[in-house]
């Protein structure tokens, strides 16, 4: 799905975003903080990408970086809710 998505929009915070989150699931880190790292740049972060990058600092044992980013997502108007499990069939190795 998520190279379904950057190959339809290469620019896609949303689509680094699925994709971070599925590299990371496979315990590929490092490539997962590569594409979240995209998607904290462009400043376009919805909840789901939150907690995503929000996992991830927290591996990297940086809670405070983690809480910041989590308590500033839940300041904005809901348009998603951040389900970890969600994203388990999209990530799952084929």
């Amino acid at each position: 799905m998520a190279d379904t998505l950057l190959k339809q929009n290469p620019k896609s915070p949303a689509g680094y975003a699925v994709l971070g989150w599925c590299q990371y699931k496979v315990g590929r880190a490092d490539d997962a903080e590569k594409a979240l790292g995209i998607v904290y740049a462009s400043g376009q972060i919805n909840y789901d990408a939150a907690y995503f990058i929000a996992r991830l600092l927290t591996d990297k044992q940086k809670y405070e970086e983690a809480q910041k980013l989590l308590a500033g997502a839940v300041k904005r108007p809901a348009r998603h809710v951040p389900l970890p499990g969600r994203c388990e069939k999209r990530c799952s190795p084929r």
